[in-house]
């Protein structure tokens, strides 16, 4: 049921193309039918240029609307090829124009400033070219296009193309220079060779209308034709929408090197079939495509000779973008060859499109817009204060409204004088103004629905009831009028008659007879209604919620036909925010109970049924559909939609699933219990009621981590729930959110008594069961018992409790104790088993945190391959996951590519700017590099955290010896000992720096470090490598030796000792030594020319002799 005003909707004229072939007719006949299926605007369509065929199909709804005449237009809309700017006769008038090149025509602009109220256009970067060249910017809106998600999904059945290449690369638009068709036919052909198994498919547009004699067709055609070019299948037939999907989904990529766009909607929708998008890196399309979602071209700005397009002059020089045809050839060649990485790209891709570029999201920009045109555009009107007063009551402002109307004696007065009264929860003056108004107005059918409304909610049926009748009686075209009379019957049922002996002051209820005569007249007149839509109400209960609210409701928008708002104390603009959006707000002080809360939400209901979303969540688009399918023809009295509850700012895996009844029968049966994390289903299943599972999904936001701290969600939810088990200690709900709180509030013991208790009673089959073990496993690692989590993992495998995400916790308890090959197979067994089904729990366990513990068990093994591409799986899905930065730093480290070393520790280390380990690591990569500078100025920057790091020292003490600066690295290096008395290589590089201008404390530093460690072969090499030059020959041949039998497998030192002996005279031992370093180093050009020297030294030495 609903309180219903005398609104009226605006009228809007659309001119344009709406059945050709297209994109300006696509846009506009999509707009068109969302905007009609919403129906809050009027519409009449007006064709320009257009097929004289009449609409079929999906399209058959824009029959009714076309030619058709308005009582009034509040706007006109113009979406049209070659622009139109003549003004019309009534409303607003709107410009929807596109333009690629620029700077726009002169005349344009002219004719803009003088005839145009608004122009919309596709994106940011061509909103850009309309206020570069002289359009004010407040008159330029963004109405971003969008897809049909029901056909442009990665579902989308492929078509059979008829080639037999594996691999198809695809192109859709107009084969004109503008669109890049040159580029693409040069960078395919020069890449690819007949042999390849690879396809570039086509798909001309245009070629019989707006393209028509401009494209590339005969050019086409011909190659395709040639036997020594990889092959081309080239499309010109006309496709319905319906079958576009498909073509694009029997294709691997869609590649689109455009010079200009307006917006790419071939771009979108390709993605939103998942596939892999190579367009180029500059204009419109950076509007939804991200290096993340797409292969971005690098391109460059041209500018064109003239300021002049084609006939049209233009406010100053044209450009366009010109991309790289050889970026073109490496980028298809690397989709081609990655297949992997492109499709995960594509599944991003299409998750954005999805969820933010819409058809409906499109009329929903469109709608504010016109309505905000309309409401600008109203003439001035009269101060009296009846307009004034319903001016107050259309914007809110209740009690300004109240103070106003009084005394109005007209309906529209009396009704918003009635309606404002209700909202400010004066039921006794809202009923007494109706009844006034019925007895000036007896036969008005909107007042008695509305006093039918009243009357139920203040829990008179019979009355209400009479009064349902009466609104049906006289308007029985009245859809509203007979969801009333429905919602009343159910209530009339409801009653319990009072025996007719029993009737009395005391006993004042309906006897049966009542009851049954009022149900005849009710089901006689509902016999006839048909079928009618089911009314839907969104119940909510809020607190301070003005950064989420409006989005969320934003999220329903035509969808539901009633906003009920339960206020529980907010001092921000959330009840403001409410009304915006026509939501009827009510209060209630917050008594630390969810359920009392969403219960009272309920009572203010008039819709057949009720959703539940809280203001921190979305209504994901795709599902608006589901649900409204779901209740045209229900087969269950509730449903549980699947929530995904995010725990970033990303939308990627990082996000926990659940699901929860959400949508259900508003029946007086059907309440919430418990005080946080608050279920309906007990109630439900309690009145007999049947729940089903819906595929529609809802998207939380208030896990994330700033929004948690914010709230300490944590802490007052443990509070509520160890209150509600006390009055209940067996209550499997509340003892494993209990468990599950405490262990995001980092408090694995007392998760671990929680999870434990719940373990014992939860059935193997019930949903949450295997999030149970897995919590259980989680606190137990955090507390240092991986094997007895190892233990309860195993135990839910025999209980017969199955998850991926159990997989994963084995996987990760099996790292923990060094096993890391099990580990990996078990990783890799979450991933999977958790692309099989829609499992609940951790998404990110059978995603990129699976493969990051794939990342971390290879690194461990030394299987370096396998870490790195597992770890760049997890940067494609999580571009800042620092510990995948970390081991591909480490991999590329041992690599040798210390460049790309360079750039992960880098990301890490802004990723970590606290983390102290992270910045070692840069500038370990910056000391191997010879970057001393750099490096010094990261170690150092670190100093104030890691004052006692021994390690620390001795790496800013190399930097500073490295640069020449001695006395420094001396401090340093004595600073590091100072800290760590027995760090050896510490001594060892002290005695180094000291050398022979302090050769004396040079050899205690060696020495003392030997002393610590007798094993450090440093030690000895570097005592050895300073008895050396100091000409201590046959000393430092006795330490080569003492080295060598630590180190036996040292080139370098053996030709050092050789080189001792050489100096002492003994050759033949000198020999030996070089020899050695030859077996162990066989190309040791030194050792060779060593040996050379000695052998002619020996031949020259017998000669004398």
């Amino acid at each position: 049921m609903v309180w219903k005003s005398s609104d009226v909707k605006i009228g809007v004229v659309w001119e344009g193309a709406f059945l050709a072939k297209h994109s300006l007719a696509l846009v506009n006949r999509e707009v068109v039918m969302e905007l009609a299926r919403r129906g809050n605007l009027d519409l009449s369509l007006l064709q320009r240029n257009d097929t004289s065929e009449p609409p079929s199909g999906r399209c058959a709804t824009l029959s009714r609307m076309i030619g058709r005449k308005l009582d009034r237009v509040s706007a006109t809309v113009r979406h049209a090829w070659p622009p139109v700017f003549s003004r019309p006769l009534e409303g607003s008038f709107v410009l929807w124009q596109p333009w690629e090149f620029g700077s726009l025509p002169k005349k344009w602009v002219e004719a803009i400033a003088s005839m145009v109220d608004e122009v919309w256009v596709d994106t940011n970067f061509v909103k850009d070219e309309y206020v570069t060249s002289g359009v004010p910017e407040e008159k330029v809106k963004v109405i971003p296009l969008g897809v049909n998600p029901n056909l442009f999904n990665p579902n989308a059945r492929p078509a059979n193309l008829g080639t037999n290449k594996s691999f198809k690369f695809l192109f859709v638009g107009g084969t004109i220079p503008r669109k890049g068709i040159d580029i693409l036919l040069t960078a395919y052909t020069s890449e690819f060779t007949p042999s390849d198994d690879v396809c570039l498919v086509i798909k001309d547009f245009g070629t019989n209308s707006f393209y028509k004699g401009q494209g590339c067709q005969r050019e086409i055609d011909e190659m395709s034709r040639r036997s020594d070019v990889p092959s081309i299948l080239y499309l010109t037939d006309d496709m319905e929408d319906e079958d576009l999907p498909g073509l694009y989904a029997a294709c691997d990529c869609l590649v689109h090197p455009y010079r200009g766009e307006g917006f790419g909607l071939p771009i979108a929708e390709a993605m939103a079939c998942g596939l892999p998008v190579i367009v180029t890196g500059y204009g419109a399309c950076l509007d939804f495509c991200t290096d993340d979602t797409s292969y971005l071209i690098p391109a460059t700005t041209v500018y064109l000779s003239e300021k002049k397009v084609g006939d049209l002059e233009t406010v100053d020089f044209p450009y366009c973008a010109e991309p790289d045809v050889t970026a073109v050839r490496k980028l298809m060649r690397r989709v081609y060859e990655n297949p992997g990485e492109a499709q995960s790209k594509g599944a991003l891709a299409s998750r954005h499109i999805l969820n933010n570029f819409t058809w409906e999201r499109t009329a929903g920009i469109v709608e504010e817009r016109l309505f905000a045109l309309s409401k600008s555009a109203k003439r001035v009107r009269s101060q009296s204060s009846r307009e004034e007063g319903l001016r107050a009551y259309r914007e809110g402002r209740w009690h300004d409204a109240i103070r106003l109307l009084q005394g109005e004696d007209d309906m529209d007065s009396l009704n918003a004088l009635a309606l404002s009264y209700n909202a400010v929860g004066d039921g006794v003056n809202a009923r007494r103004t109706l009844c006034r108004a019925l007895e000036v107005f007896p036969n008005h059918a909107v007042t008695h629905q509305n006093l039918a409304v009243l009357l139920a909610r203040e829990g008179r049926f019979l009355e209400a009831a009479r009064s349902a009748c009466r609104a049906v009686e006289l308007d029985p075209s009245h859809e509203e009028a007979y969801r009333v009379l429905k919602r009343v019957r159910e209530m009339v049922r409801s009653l319990k008659p009072v025996p007719k002996r029993k009737k009395s002051k005391r006993h004042s209820g309906p006897t049966q007879a009542e009851i049954n005569a009022v149900l005849t007249r009710m089901n006689s007149l509902l016999s006839g209604s048909g079928s009618i839509r089911p009314r839907l109400s969104l119940c909510m209960i809020v607190k301070n919620e003005e950064a989420f609210l409006d989005d969320c409701l934003k999220s329903v928008r035509g969808l539901v036909d009633e906003l009920v708002v339960l206020d529980t104390g907010s001092t921000d603009r959330t009840t403001e925010i409410a009304r915006s959006h026509g939501a009827s707000v009510y209060f209630l002080p917050w008594s630390d109970n969810f359920s009392e809360a969403r219960n009272k939400s309920l009572e203010y209901a008039s819709g057949e049924w009720i959703l539940h979303l809280d203001a921190d969540e979305r209504l994901d688009e795709r599902s608006r559909e589901t649900i409204r399918r779901a209740l045209d023809a229900p087969d269950f009295d509730a449903y549980e939609l699947t929530i995904h509850n995010y725990r970033s700012d990303d939308s990627g895996s990082d996000l926990l699933i659940h699901r929860a009844c959400r949508l259900y029968r508003n029946n007086p049966a059907y309440r919430y219990c418990g005080r946080v994390h608050e279920r309906i289903t007990p109630s439900i299943e309690k009145a007999g009621g049947r729940i089903g599972r819906l595929d529609a999904v809802i998207h939380h936001y208030g896990y994330r981590p700033d929004v948690v701290d914010n709230r300490e969600k944590y802490r007052r939810y443990i509070n509520l729930l160890l209150a509600e088990l006390e009055e209940n200690p067996d209550n499997l709900h509340c003892l494993y959110n209990l468990g599950a709180a405490f262990s995001s509030a980092g408090d694995p013991e007392n998760a671990l008594v929680y999870l434990r208790r719940a373990a014992d009673i939860v059935s193997p089959h019930e949903e949450y069961a295997p999030l149970v073990f897995a919590g259980i496993a989680d606190a137990l690692c955090s507390i240092g018992r991986p094997d007895e989590a190892l233990s309860v993992l195993w135990d839910a495998v025999e209980r017969g409790v199955y998850h991926p995400q159990l997989d994963f916790c084995r996987a990760n308890v099996l790292l923990l104790l060094g096993c890391y090959e099990e580990a990996i197979t078990y990783f890799q067994s979450s991933i999977r088993n958790g692309r099989i089904g829609a499992w609940t729990g951790d998404a990110a366990c059978f995603g990129y945190k699976a493969e990051l513990g794939t990342a971390a068990a290879a690194f461990a093994l030394g299987d370096y391959q396998k870490a790195l591409e597992s770890a760049q799986k997890v940067i494609l899905e999580k571009p800042d996951e620092a510990r995948a930065h970390e081991i591909l730093g480490k991999v590329f480290v041992k690599a040798g590519r210390l460049d790309r070393a360079e750039s992960h520790f880098a990301r890490l280390a802004r990723l970590r700017p606290s983390d102290s380990e992270a910045i070692m690591m840069l500038g370990d990569v910056l000391f191997n590099q010879g970057r001393y500078v750099e490096a010094k100025a990261r170690y150092q920057s670190i100093l104030d955290s890691c004052h006692d790091s021994a390690e620390l020292q001795i790496r800013i003490g190399l930097c500073s010896r490295n640069l020449g600066e001695q006395e420094d690295a001396e401090r340093h290096f004595r600073r590091a000992i100072d800290l760590n008395p027995r760090f050896v290589e510490a001594r060892v590089e002290l005695g180094k720096l000291l050398g022979l201008q302090r050769i004396a404390e040079a050899l205690e530093c060696f020495s003392a470090a030997v002393e610590i460690d007798p094993t450090y072969a440093n030690a000895y090499f570097a005592a050895a490598d300073l008895l050396y030059q100091a000409g201590r020959y046959s000393d430092a041949a006795d330490v080569y030796q003492n080295a060598l039998s630590l180190s036996p497998r040292n080139a370098s030192a053996f030709l050092a000792l050789g080189n001792c002996y050489y100096h002492m005279g003994a050759y033949q031992a000198a020999d030996m030594a070089y020899r050695q370093a030859l077996v162990i180093r066989p190309q040791y050009p030194e050792a060779e020319n060593n040996l050379a020297m000695l052998e002619e030294t020996i031949k020259n030495q017998r000669k004398v002799a």
